[in-house]
């Protein structure tokens, strides 16, 4: 069974934004991850924290997360696409990257055509079949953003 609550008000408030830090692993690839790195930056400042943006793997079909957030993986994955099997694929690999320390995931739906209402939905819809624990989803679009705790019993 799978439990969805709307955290944003609750995420928000016990947060310090602006203060925090964005470190590099060493030979991190700027120039391939700007995405990722401005990312960083918004979750600094609408969050705080301290994150380190993390090398992608040279082992081949070794999958890493993009951060290490306050001591916790978590996974950026960009949404282009309004297509339901392409979400549930998006969060289904995010889950994989995550799975050692989970943290959490940032779903970030600025260059979909969904609005963050719809976006919202697509994301309960595939949480509720592919949650594997607890975690908690941040959806974006543009400077909008819903939390969410997933709660797997």
């Amino acid at each position: 069974m799978v439990t969805i609550i709307d955290i944003t008000t609750e995420y928000s408030r016990k947060l310090n934004t602006n203060i925090g830090s964005i470190m590099f692993e060493n030979n991190y690839d700027y120039d391939s991850h700007q995405e990722e790195i401005e990312t960083a930056k918004w979750l600094v400042s609408s969050f705080g924290g301290n994150i380190v943006l993390l090398k992608e793997s040279t082992k081949q079909k070794e999958e890493k997360p993009d951060y290490l957030w306050d001591n916790k993986y978590w996974e950026r994955k960009g949404i282009y696409s309004s297509k339901q099997n392409t979400i549930d694929s998006r969060i289904r690999k995010a889950y994989s990257q995550i799975y050692e320390k989970r943290g959490g995931m940032i779903l970030d739906f600025s260059q979909s055509i969904l609005s963050l209402e719809q976006a919202l939905k697509s994301v309960k819809n595939c949480v509720l079949n592919r949650a594997k624990g607890d975690s908690i989803i941040i959806i974006k679009k543009n400077k909008n953003f819903v939390v969410l705790k997933i709660i797997k019993k």
